[in-house]
């Protein structure tokens, strides 16, 4: 049985992480803490927020996923500019090194019921994206909390990409 990620999530853009991330992340003082230094880089290099799609949230969400696709809307905006300064880039690193540690288990999607059914008898899954690296596919897949491990072990990723 193939299935698209598109098939098992609302917005496969915001895949592996969303909104739930970011309040999950704002919500723990280590988070929140983490939260306020990428607030200061984005600070550092005069970076301005100017509407609701263009939001801080927003930001730190396309950059937490940047990793995890081939390109998102805005591409990792912060990455980019500041991946020629050294310095910034490992305050970078060192801020989302520690925002990936604490959203490391944090399971925040239920997968639909029927669905689930659906997959829980069939022996072999692959679940695919054009979107999302195998490793982005993997990360979304850890954030469902209703998908037992031995659901888990049957289901092969694929990406649509090389």
């Amino acid at each position: 049985m193939n299935i698209n990620i598109k098939e098992l999530v609302s917005n496969p853009f915001f895949c592996p992480f969303n909104i739930d991330s970011y309040n999950y992340l704002y919500g723990c003082k280590e988070g929140k803490i983490l939260l306020y230094k990428l607030y200061l880089l984005y600070d550092e290099i005069s970076y301005s927020f100017s509407s609701p799609g263009n939001s801080f949230q927003r930001n730190v969400i396309y950059e937490l996923n940047r990793p995890f696709n081939y390109g998102s809307p805005v591409d990792g905006c912060l990455f980019n500019s500041i991946n020629n300064n050294t310095i910034l880039l490992e305050r970078y690193n060192s801020i989302f090194e520690g925002l990936y540690n604490l959203l490391n288990n944090h399971q925040f999607r239920q997968l639909d019921h029927s669905i689930l059914e659906k997959i829980s008898s069939e022996y072999a899954i692959t679940i695919t994206s054009d979107w999302l690296t195998i490793e982005g596919l993997s990360k979304t897949l850890d954030t469902f909390e209703n998908i037992q491990d031995d659901l888990r072990d049957r289901i092969k990723l694929e990406t649509k990409r090389v």
